[in-house]
């Protein structure tokens, strides 16, 4: 029964903790980008965004965390058909630059990987969940058309099957700027 209760308490300070966390509005459609430079794994600085280049940006929670990793994998498994569509990715992290390329080695992607270690950029961005000693990106993603403008916004509740989502969404963005 002790052990009952105790489980209880601990569930309700969770409760009261995640509700009173600061989080913020992810960016509406029509909304400009907001321009952003992070270092990437290997240490160089990354600008976004670019002139004429419709990118689509990816906030994900936590470097090595098995939903995560799934979430990765899946644009890097996809990369060339977002390539061939004109779509560069990027992706956002609240860590270190140095956690980003260990990360980035162990598994072998060829994504860039921003590190957002002090969370500016997903603030900036409505994409981010702080408790003030704790914080991480909200799992976000964002399409950005060449001129600088949001396309569509995406919060990701399943990160399985996301990134097939994302890529009909841009299809469907470049059939639509054909017609």
């Amino acid at each position: 029964m002790e052990i009952l209760l105790a489980a209880l308490f601990v569930a309700i300070v969770f409760v009261v903790i995640v509700s009173i966390a600061q989080r913020s509005e992810p960016l509406l459609v029509g909304n400009d980008a907001r321009y952003f430079s992070l270092q990437d794994q290997h240490g160089n600085n990354a600008g976004f965004p670019t002139k004429n280049q419709k990118t689509i940006i990816v906030f994900f929670p936590r470097d090595d965390t098995s939903r995560c990793t799934t979430e990765v994998q899946d644009f890097m498994r996809l990369k060339p058909d977002f390539a061939a569509l004109g779509w560069q990715i990027l992706l956002v992290a609240i860590a270190k630059p140095a956690d980003n390329y260990a990360y980035a080695e162990r598994h072998k992607f060829d994504l860039t990987l921003l590190a957002d270690d002090k969370g500016v950029v997903s603030r900036a961005y409505g994409s981010i969940i702080d408790f003030g000693i704790y914080r991480f990106s909200k799992r976000t993603t964002y399409t950005i058309s060449a001129d600088g403008r949001v396309t569509a916004t995406f919060v990701v509740k399943e990160p399985i099957g996301h990134a097939d989502f994302v890529l009909a969404a841009c299809r469907r963005q470049c059939e639509s700027a054909k017609n």
